[in-house]
């Protein structure tokens, strides 16, 4: 039969249905293959002959939606490039149903249509229309807006957030997207960003990603095969993994918690944020140590003092360098101190109340309070004593007045060359009842008692208050604690604020 195609007329729309629909299998696929393996014929056929397209995605639909494809190729890097709008009038054409093979080429035209109508939108009404329903439409609306509404910041990140979103609840369909995505942009850092966001939901992109190179459609295939290379370890000095590397550490800084990252210490999700905290109670320990030796004989509360201090100024530090380095951090650890007279640390037993209050957006908010009474050492640091034997005289009227307030209240014990010793009160009683030493008024507790069941300053911080193991939400506490009542905190008040810095 003749192919309209050959004729030395201009065939007409009903020309070309009538061959599909009298052709053999044989001169319909070479005839398909002819008029969707060119993007400027494809082009023509689509919008000069509708309905002949239309009979054609019925009976080759795969071809169809690989012209379709080849049609968009970087239709997104030019904001007057056609092929968008092509496709879109292929789709007017084309309603639902369609076979399967053309699903995703009408998502993709759904998408890049309100891609449109949502950036005027919000550039010009101020408000962002509702949604498609169809997940993987709604995945390339925002996917192009975000490069339709670049010099606007606000709206491009609300459409980067709302991709985002979409790719993180359902990375599935985003995989089934990717061949388009990899054909329709040329902006490699969004890309990179999208295989991120998918990669951390523990979707392997890796088959979509050869499905793709395997195809041979490009620029697709060949961006498919960098990404490949760079996933497999290869071209290590290739910009596309600096660029993965610096956008996973990106993405690491805009979530916070996050629930699926790797194990850690506390509710905190984030090993980073966990190493640099604890880094900064190390330092500052380990700089107010140097000072102690020479200053042992003063009394306990000028050393808690002096140790609040370095810790207050060593977590300011961390956060500032962390800032400088990265352009962000997810979450900000600060703490003050005050001092109570000491005429009324009777009134609870303690030399320190820490109440920390932990705001996390959407996510925690909760004020605990525990209360620490501070020991140093008996050894007073004289040439003539024998070797270095750290020993504290525990109150036992202080011991029992901290349990009553607080069963989770804990000893900060200070040895002679600095280092801080944390232990619960409870274990301290323990050693006090196993002496039967009820109708004492003081007990002497040694090193080798208390340093297997110690733990540093750094762990009592992050993993035990911080990660709210120790102390108590109860009102009453943090009230006593932070002195809102008529009694007072102990010696001193060590307030802790943990707040997101990202939503």
């Amino acid at each position: 039969m003749n192919n309209p195609y050959d004729s030395l007329f201009v065939p007409r729309d009903s020309d070309y249905e009538d061959f599909l629909g009298r052709a053999e299998d044989a001169e319909i696929d070479a005839f398909a293959a002819e008029v969707t393996g060119e993007a400027k014929i494809m082009g023509t056929g689509v919008q000069q002959y509708p309905r002949a397209f239309r009979r054609l995605g019925q009976i080759r639909p795969v071809l169809v939606s690989e012209g379709l494809q080849i049609l968009i190729s970087d239709a997104l890097a030019n904001p007057r490039a056609a092929g968008h709008y092509v496709i879109t009038t292929w789709r007017r054409y084309n309603p639902d149903p369609l076979p399967a093979a053309l699903q995703m080429a009408a998502a993709v035209a759904d998408g890049l249509e309100h891609a449109e109508v949502q950036v005027k939108s919000g550039m010009i009404a101020g408000r962002v229309p509702p949604q498609l329903s169809n997940t993987c439409a709604s995945m390339i609306s925002n996917f192009r807006a975000m490069q339709l509404a670049r010099g606007h910041g606000a709206l491009q990140a609300a459409c980067r957030k709302r991709l985002r979103a979409l790719i993180e609840s359902n990375p599935e369909d985003w995989l089934l997207l990717v061949p388009w995505a990899l054909q329709l942009s040329t902006d490699e850092r969004t890309l990179v960003e999208t295989i991120t966001w998918a990669h951390g939901q523990e979707v392997d992109a890796t088959p979509a990603l050869l499905a793709t190179e395997h195809a041979a459609i490009n620029p697709a295939a060949d961006r498919a095969t960098q990404l490949l290379d760079t996933l497999r370890g290869r071209d290590s000095d290739d910009a596309l993994l600096n660029a993965i590397a610096r956008n996973y550490d990106r993405s690491l800084l805009d979530a916070f918690p996050r629930p699926l990252a790797s194990p850690t210490s506390t509710w905190m999700s984030s090993l980073d944020v966990e190493a640099r905290l604890r880094g900064a109670l190390n330092v500052a320990r380990s700089e107010w140590a140097q000072d102690f030796p020479a200053q042992a004989r003063s009394e306990e509360e000028g050393h808690l003092g002096s140790l609040i201090t370095h810790i207050k100024l060593a977590l300011r530090q961390a956060a500032t360098t962390t800032e400088l380095e990265t352009g962000a951090t997810p979450v900000d650890v600060r703490c003050d101190y005050r001092r109570i007279p000491k005429s009324e640390e009777a009134t609870v037993y303690a030399d320190l109340a820490i109440v920390v209050d932990i705001d996390i957006l959407g996510e925690l908010r909760t004020k605990v309070a525990d209360l620490v009474q501070v020991k140093k050492t008996l050894y007073n640091g004289a040439t003539t004593a024998p070797p270095p034997n750290d020993r504290w005289k525990i109150d036992l009227l202080q011991l029992h007045g901290l349990l009553a307030k607080s069963p989770t209240s804990a000893y900060w014990l200070m040895c002679h060359d600095g280092t801080v010793l944390v232990v619960p009160a409870k274990l301290l009683d323990a050693i006090r009842q196993a002496r039967a030493a009820s109708d004492q008024k003081t007990i002497i507790v040694n090193y080798t008692q208390v340093r297997h069941a110690a733990v540093g300053l750094d762990t009592y911080f992050i993993d035990l208050c911080i990660g709210t193991w120790l102390g108590s939400s109860g009102v009453d506490l943090v009230e006593l604690a932070r002195g809102d009542g008529t009694s007072t905190v102990a010696s001193g008040l060590l307030e802790v604020a943990v707040r997101s810095l990202r939503g």
